[in-house]
């Protein structure tokens, strides 16, 4: 019996886009492909990781970023990290340039393959269906999480939150909201943040919201790009504890100079 289905979206004549914009289609009775629980494999080829998806410079600002936000957060240097849903592997090198003790776990062949080409060290890399329980035997710092959640059909939500609150007590995490791009069968799961808060929430998490401010004195449209990339990586910092964090807000200072160094600070509240 076929637990998964796989649909080869390898083949250029089937991008995987959806002719309508449901916005919440893996529901809709009359998709032919509602329901359905899919083999990772098929979505997530060679093809798929022929793209980088994410910019260097929104790489680097987004890894900067989650350091001085794990640190504000803990009062100390994030020392360990485990990248939920690593892809290629572009945060996971950047969290070890920068000095982190990362963890990584990707889910498709093909992205381990491509992580582990492109430098990724294999002893910090496990492949990983994160729709099923990961108990690694450790904990870390901080959490992240970023454009994964969308990818995993509803009924596993709870299990990846799950699994981040087994892990660590601080997660950096965000997915795309409904309405954000045409549908597309990689993203079954388009939530509003409501959904996900909730789901932190009943772990024992608090939400942090996330403002960026990105400078790049020189380039007002590579300021733009890169804060519009980071809202969609980048969306809530989440703390477990009581305190209630609602009248919060995080708020991070990216500067890019002209020749080129980042430097990224919380702002004070």
């Amino acid at each position: 019996m076929q637990r998964r289905k796989y649909i080869d979206l390898s083949d250029p004549s089937n991008d995987g886009y959806l002719p309508h914009a449901t916005h919440n289609w893996w529901f809709d009775a009359d998709e032919p492909n509602a329901f359905e629980i899919f083999d990772l494999d098929g979505f997530y080829s060679d093809r798929y990781y022929s793209d980088d998806h994410v910019h260097r410079l929104v790489v680097g600002i987004i890894v900067a970023s989650l350091l001085a936000a794990g640190r504000d957060v803990s009062g100390r240097d994030v020392g360990a990290v485990l990248d939920l849903g690593c892809g290629q592997g572009q945060f996971t090198r950047a969290l070890l340039a920068a000095g982190a003790d990362v963890t990584a776990v990707e889910g498709s062949e093909a992205g381990v393959a491509r992580a582990l080409e492109l430098g990724t060290p294999a002893d910090r890399l496990h492949r990983h269906d994160l729709r099923l329980p990961l108990q690694l035997d450790r904990r870390f710092d901080i959490v992240m999480c970023t454009e994964v959640a969308e990818h995993i059909e509803t009924p596993f939500s709870s299990q990846l939150i799950q699994t981040i609150s087994e892990h660590s007590d601080v997660c950096w995490f965000s997915s795309e909201p409904p309405g954000t791009n045409q549908d597309h069968l990689h993203h079954c799961n388009e939530q509003p943040d409501i959904f996900w808060i909730n789901l932190f929430r009943f772990h024992g998490f608090q939400p942090l919201p996330i403002d960026i401010d990105v400078r790049v004195p020189s380039s007002p449209d590579v300021a733009q790009f890169c804060l519009d990339e980071f809202v969609l990586r980048g969306r809530y910092v989440f703390v477990r504890g009581e305190e209630d964090l609602s009248d919060r807000r995080m708020s991070l200072v990216a500067v890019i100079d002209e020749d080129g160094a980042l430097t990224t600070h919380v702002a004070p509240a």
